[in-house]
């Protein structure tokens, strides 16, 4: 797909959208400008060959990205840097020790389970 057809009005909008979102992804991932582009012209080209007609919910994954902060959370905590937690995920300190508590049931409980 070329620039022309992006800008005549004629291709959708959403995957116009998601060509440039890949785009810039791409770009800040240090990958040169003109390649960035066409494999976000391809993506957009894959998902509407892939979806083209279907009504498609896209799901914000509120949970996905809680596990991922816990996981982060989890994993840069040492035994005693709770504070330096608080400061650096701008997060309650209860909220923190929540967190750790939930991970470390997490963790026992599949501890538990591996030596069944």
């Amino acid at each position: 797909m070329n620039q022309e057809v992006s800008e005549d009005g004629q291709y959708p909008e959403l995957l116009l959208d998601i060509a440039q979102q890949v785009e810039v992804k791409l770009i800040n991932k240090k990958l040169d400008a003109e390649d960035a582009k066409r494999i976000g012209w391809d993506i957009a080209e894959h998902v509407r060959g892939h979806f083209a007609g279907e009504l498609i919910y896209i799901p914000k994954g509120r949970q996905f990205e809680a596990n991922q902060l816990h996981q982060a959370i989890w994993e840069k905590f040492n035994g005693n840097n709770v504070a330096e937690l608080v400061a650096e995920f701008k997060m309650a300190e209860p909220s923190i020790y929540r967190v750790l508590r939930f991970m470390r049931a997490q963790q026992t409980k599949r501890n538990q389970m591996s030596l069944l």
